[in-house]
């Protein structure tokens, strides 16, 4: 299905890290998994009340879709079993459901407690589940419940009781080989919905908050490779559907599960939630929305699908505990208190109160069920409850993220379950233990967790996957981790929320131990105030180890108000991270004004943080979006102090945020100008057709949204031109004075990919330094903005190199890493665009009719005709085309690699489409249409867009472009145009690399709106923003020989063999994508680029190399390995020349390190360069980067 996916943020950029090692004993070899499947309908016969919205009237009204449980039986080739069950259920509640269901299984099945794990959709469509529900209505739950109702209830969760029963009974009898294999993939609609608003936390859109968008996906084949089962999930509430839907449904989840089986015919999809407690799907409201985001998910399940998949093998391992969790002990006085706010937990202490005024106790602590299965290599982390996201980067740190699932809403939904941090902050997800939603007899289990809960989740946890056969390195897990390790500095806002009252330059005043080296206990200081030249002073929490000494300070200075992010995993290591707040955000001083003072703010904040006692001088930045760009405006400053940056998606100046080759980025402006603002009244992003976008004349938009941030729309519309307004927020003329390398990230799908390539390409042709030139780097994902995470290994290869002097030969590598489409696998590139670039013009043809997907429209390399006729559309401003797919960074229900049939069926765009391809065809570089056009408007708009056409007729989005007509010179000095005058036209795609497949068709789309992506040219000419008028145009569009309309896409040849290329200076870098890789264990770990696992002696990476002549050659090798794992022995040999070397403790899986092993002889011709162990290993040789081999 498709090939490429849509990405994370903060959760990603903390999962995504270096591969570690399995253990040997996890991956044996041999044997294979039976799995048996089996589903049962679960909609009620009856109509009941539904659980999730206490705003319902009565019982559902109707079915939309019947709601399912499934089970999915596995046993090893050992005959170790376990049965895992799915449900389109809020949740199962354990006193309920699942204690007397698996008693009832163990009874008959002989199945134990740690062998069965129940999982509930969370669906907010599905029925009340209860023995003994309260009459009375719940404001957050169901409507009040008649004498009837109650009685439906009771009958109704009996039966389902019985039906999880033989459901499991019949799953265990219908067991066949099977072959499991591992991936996972990205779904862009969820969002984190704890927004702070007047220093509280309020339920609403926060698009900048914490999100997990991963989608695991385990995949089941029968033998002869049909799919037979494919389990999957998503970390977001599948609350699509609100208290106005009362109906059963399986929202979101259901709809994903339903087109999958739809997809793939006898194949079972079952729907395992994640961590999604703080996540919404965006948009919702609608049964629309819901199959919209069910599609989108099941696509993405399908794209993975079609991936090379990990394979999962080895042995399963069952384990489950029941752990106390703390409840806070607070006096009636606080409880009382508490209820009187205007806020979630409110409900919670009255609850509370309930308990109090009947002369009970409240509890103390609620047991909870914690399981971890290991799936032959594969760990299913099964939490309870409604787990928030941050415990995905919180157990990916502790655990190691590779090969790692975890799961929300398991075996008991008692409530919510919070982090420290979450419980710190308040809000609806800090409510805790909420059973009295479900039963009477549950009425006194409830109560506010305490922030010691996550520790013992994280300890709990790590000690199960242990005993499950996970190996965890001590190592791996942080400090930070540990809530003992956090001390709140007296001067800092700490636990108590006071204000912060101590130095100004940040100083505890405490006397601190001297340091004992990494991991170190970390001291967190809060609202520390950091002095800027014109007085004002902005706020910041600043992350520094406990103990006195002197280190190197990472800095982020930043518009959104966020969580600790980097701080958490590179505090210990031994880097202070200063966390900042732009001036007039947060706790900061000041007024805001987009990137006006953020140069000089910054240059004065890593000035102060180079002055601190705890730092020695040296500084680096971090951050995303925003925080890339400060970071990039404040480099030609050139602050001596200021080190390294990583920028991820920023931009080269705010002209090319606002403003494409002369037409302006509404969907940006717009929810910059009034989303940002919380003007509109809308929570999230603006939907894609929301009246906003459609208001005339652009300037009255902000004259209606009294707020000053919205009056900046003026201002932006008024400077339509690249004129000195916009040259003062833009490095584009400044790269020389730059003396900072910059590790760039991007994706595909990002807004601002275009940015990004120019300045990489700025800073190496033009930067202030040797240093800047040559290593300053670039890394493209697949991703849309926000989903291009950077592994946590990169950061410290990075930092460590530049900050401490590391040989983490960073340096030494390719300085582009791009993820090829398609072929969907990272390659390391040298220059770009590539040097072997065929730069091919595909040229448009047809009969004169080429509107529409069904005209004749034709894309070839075929000369055009000297008589070729012209197309012709129609452009009315007052219908134009809707963005489908594309660079979009706002709306996810239109952005990254959407399916745009829809679109080429309307008659105002014209199609043109290649036929289907011999074979496939690689094409990466910048993507150019040269268009010869004529419009009968004084001014208009030409929008192009390449599509991959599937052999099934689907047409996913690739890349597109737009050009302002009269911009198509400069745009500085824009020239009007002549109607019916033909003019040439430079359309850029921006960047793209995809392999189109044989058999399938490259589509280009040309039309004259993107919207609301892009402004509509209302065809006036008259000044942009100012007019309410639309003028409709006729278009023309020639492609004879004397105006040769033409596409030129960048053709990469394919590569002659499987030889690794020799680099310019006659060294060979054979890294580990690069790698032939055979053995039962050795894997390669793709978005951290390294080779792991490598637990076997068996195990071998091989790369193929022609030498011109024959020679010694140094061999280097760029490895991590940690201290438990040191003292193996590795050979690399070459036809009958063999290296042998003894591999050293590198400080954890997450420290590489590129070390010198001694010369070898290599002879003239073709040879083979393989590398494996010596002898038997204990633990894993290593986690591999890059063999290099230099003469």
């Amino acid at each position: 299905m498709m090939t490429r996916y849509i990405g994370s943020c903060l959760v990603m950029l903390l999962a995504c890290t270096a591969a570690r090692p399995l253990g040997a004993g996890d991956a044996a070899a041999g044997g294979e998994w039976q799995v048996g499947l089996a589903r049962v309908v679960i909609t009620p016969p009856r109509p009941v009340v539904l659980l999730g919205y206490g705003d319902r009237t009565g019982p559902f009204t109707s079915v939309a879709a019947d709601i399912q449980a499934k089970a999915l039986a596995l046993q090893d080739p050992r005959g170790a079993r376990a049965v895992l069950i799915t449900a389109d259920l809020v949740g199962f509640q354990a006193a309920v459901v699942t204690d007397e269901v698996c008693r009832r299984i163990t009874e008959r099945t002989g199945l134990a407690r740690h062998q069965l794990l129940f999982n509930a959709s969370h669906c907010h469509t599905g029925p009340l589940v209860s023995l003994d529900p309260h009459p009375e209505a719940n404001s957050v739950a169901h409507p009040p419940l008649s004498d009837a109702d109650v009685q439906e209830t009771i009958a109704y969760t009996q039966r389902l009781r019985d039906q999880l029963v033989e459901l499991v009974c019949e799953v265990v009898t219908r067991m066949e080989p099977a072959q499991l294999a591992w991936g996972r993939g990205q779904i862009g609609f969820p969002t984190n919905r704890r927004l702070p608003h007047d220093g509280r936390v309020v339920m609403a859109d926060n698009p900048d908050g914490p999100a997990d968008r991963t989608v695991p996906v385990l995949r089941v084949q029968a033998p002869d490779g049909r799919l037979r089962a494919v389990l999957f999930g998503c970390a977001c509430h599948n609350t699509t559907l609100t208290g106005r839907d009362n109906v059963i449904a399986g929202d979101y989840a259901g709809v994903a599960q339903a087109a999958l089986e739809r997809a793939h015919g006898e194949a079972t999809a079952l729907f395992l939630s994640g961590c999604g407690a703080d996540a919404n799907p965006s948009p919702r409201g609608s049964m629309e929305l819901a199959r919209q985001h069910g599609e989108a998910l099941a696509r993405e399940v399908d794209r993975v699908l079609e991936t090379t998949m990990t394979p999962v093998t080895g042995n399963l391992a069952t384990t489950l505990r029941y752990v106390d969790l703390p409840l806070q002990m607070l006096s009636r006085e606080q409880i009382t208190a508490c209820a009187r706010l205007a806020s979630a937990e409110a409900a919670m202490a009255r609850q509370m109160l309930t308990v109090l005024d009947q002369g009970a106790q409240l509890p103390t602590v609620y047991h909870a069920p914690l399981a971890v299965w290991q799936i032959g290599t594969l760990t299913l982390v099964a939490l309870p409850a409604e787990p928030v996201a941050e415990y995905v980067s919180l157990l990916s740190q502790t655990l190691g993220p590779d090969q790692l699932w975890i799961a929300g809403f398991n075996n008991d939904c008692f409530g919510y379950l919070p982090t420290a941090r979450i419980v710190r902050e308040g809000g609806h997800e800090a409510i805790g233990v909420t059973l009295w939603i479900w039963s009477q007899a549950c009425q006194r289990q409830v109560g506010f967790f305490a922030p010691e809960v996550e520790e013992i989740i994280l300890r709990t946890t790590s000690t199960l996957a242990r005993e499950a056969g996970r190996p965890v390195p001590a190592t791996v897990q942080p400090a930070t981790v540990q809530p003992a390790t956090v001390q709140p500095d007296a001067g800092g806002r700490g636990f108590s929320g006071e204000p912060a009252a101590g130095p100004p330059r940040g100083d505890s005043g405490d006397a601190e131990a001297a340091c004992a080296g990494p991991p170190y206990a970390v001291r967190v200081e809060k609202n520390v105030r950091i002095p800027l030249r014109d007085g004002v002073t902005l706020a910041a929490d600043i992350w520094r180890p406990a103990c006195a000494g002197q280190f190197p300070a990472l800095l982020q200075v930043s518009y959104y108000v966020t969580g600790p992010g980097l701080a958490e995993p590179l505090a210990p290591r031994g880097y202070v991270c200063v966390l900042a707040n732009s001036r007039g955000r947060g706790g900061s001083e000041g007024d805001w004004d987009p990137y006006v003072h953020e140069p000089q703010d910054v240059f004065d904040v890593q000035q102060w943080v180079a002055q601190q006692p705890w730092c020695n001088g040296r500084v680096g930045m971090f951050g995303q979006s925003y925080n890339a760009f400060t970071q990039i405006m404040s480099a030609p400053l050139a602050n001596p102090h200021f080190v390294c940056m990583v920028p991820v998606e920023g931009q080269q100046s705010f002209f090319g945020h606002q403003y494409n080759d002369g037409v302006l980025q509404l969907n940006v402006v717009f929810t910059h100008g009034l989303f940002a603002t919380g003007a509109t009244g809308l929570q999230g992003h603006i939907p894609i057709e929301d009246p906003h976008f459609l208001q005339l004349p652009l300037m009255a938009a902000a004259d209606r949204v009294p707020h000053p941030q919205a009056q900046r729309i003026k201002q932006w519309l008024a400077h339509a031109r690249y004129d000195a307004h916009w040259k003062s927020f833009s490095v584009r003329d400044k790269y020389q004075q730059i003396r900072t390398p910059a590790y760039f990230v991007t994706g595909w799908y990002d807004n601002l990919v275009h940015e990004n390539f120019r300045n990489f390409r700025g800073l190496r042709g033009e930067g202030a330094t040797p240093d800047v030139r040559r290593c300053t780097r670039l890394r493209v994902g697949p991703g849309v903005h926000g989903a291009n995470p950077l592994p946590l290994v990169e950061y410290i290869r990075w930092y460590d190199y530049w900050l401490c002097g590391q040989p983490t030969g960073i340096e030494q590598e390719a300085p582009l890493q791009i993820y090829v489409m398609g072929a969907n696998r990272w390659r390391d590139e040298y220059e770009w665009p590539l040097a072997r670039t065929q730069f091919t013009p595909f040229y448009l043809h047809s009969a004169g009719r080429a509107n529409s997907g069904a005209g004749d429209g034709r894309l070839s390399c075929d000369g055009p005709a000297a008589d070729a006729p012209p197309d012709h559309f129609v452009y009315d401003p007052a219908h134009p085309v809707y963005t489908l797919g594309g660079q979009i960074s706002t709306n996810p229900e239109v952005w990254g690699p959407q399916d745009r049939q829809s679109v080429a069926a309307r008659d105002d765009v014209l199609v043109y489409q290649s036929a289907p391809l011999a074979e496939d065809l690689e094409v990466t570089g910048p993507i150019e249409l040269k268009l010869f056009a004529a419009s009968s408007a004084v001014d208009t708009d030409w929008a192009a867009t390449l599509s991959d056409v599937y052999p099934d007729g689907r047409a996913i989005h690739i890349c597109e472009g737009i050009r302002g007509a009269t911009f198509r010179e400069s745009l500085e000095q824009p020239t009007p145009i002549e109607p019916g005058q033909v003019y040439e036209y430079t359309i850029s795609l921006w960047e793209t690399s995809q392999v189109f497949a044989a058999g399938h068709s490259l589509r280009l789309e040309v039309t004259s709106s993107n919207f609301p992506r892009y402004a509509r040219n209302q065809n006036t000419g008259l000044p942009l923003g100012t007019s309410a008028e639309l003028q409709t145009a006729r278009q023309t569009i020639w492609h004879d020989a004397a105006h040769p309309s033409h596409l030129v896409l960048p053709v990469i040849p394919p590569a002659a063999g499987d030889t690794v290329p020799a680099r310019p200076d006659g060294s060979w870098r054979l890294t580990a994508t690069t790698a032939a890789v055979g053995g039962p264990t050795l894997r390669l770990a793709a978005d951290a680029g390294v080779l792991g696992w490598w637990t076997s002696t068996e195990d071998e990476a091989r790369w193929t190399i022609d030498v011109p002549r024959a020679g010694r050659y140094r061999v280097r090798l760029n490895f991590a390995c940690a201290a438990e794992a040191a003292g193996n022995v590795f050979a690399l040999s070459v036809d009958s020349s063999r290296l042998e070397g003894q591999v050293p403790a590198t400080g954890t899986w997450y420290d590489q390190r590129e070390q010198d092993f001694g010369e070898i002889e290599i002879r003239q011709g073709r040879q083979v360069v393989s590398l494996r162990s010596a002898g038997p290993l204990h633990g894993a040789l290593f986690d591999l980067r890059a063999v290099t081999l230099a003469p």
